[in-house]
């Protein structure tokens, strides 16, 4: 009974192992086609939620925009750095850089407190 319950259970296991292997092209094709759209909508989604506007992305340098009607703190990515370069509208200052966004948060958060924004922005 023993023997005949173990050859059972083995061949319980082999059989959903090749069930998994033994996928049709058709299914094989729509599981490529879940997973680029999964991969696709984690893109949309880092995009939409690392935005701070402006071309800006969240990162670890601290900047101060003085171009913006609203003038403010960033912590900004090294690409939004490069769009500071090449957008002089947005007038962003270099504050610091910092070695990742939660480090970046919280110098924000302390100069808020503590600075004066006017000294940022020169005219």
């Amino acid at each position: 009974m023993i023997i005949f319950s173990s050859i059972y259970l083995t061949i319980g296991i082999c059989d959903s192992v090749l069930a998994d292997d033994a996928m049709t092209p058709i299914e094989e094709f729509q599981k490529k086609q879940q997973i680029e759209r999964r991969e696709a909508e984690e893109f949309r989604k880092y995009n939409t939620e690392s935005s701070i506007g402006d071309g800006l992305f969240k990162g670890p340098n601290l900047i101060y925009l003085c171009g913006n009607r609203r003038k403010h703190f960033a912590c900004v990515n090294d690409l939004s750095l490069r769009n500071c370069d090449i957008r002089k509208d947005l007038n962003c200052m270099i504050i610091q850089k910092y070695s990742g966004q939660k480090e970046c948060f919280k110098g924000q958060a302390e100069l808020m407190h503590k600075s004066r924004i006017d000294s940022y922005c020169k005219d």
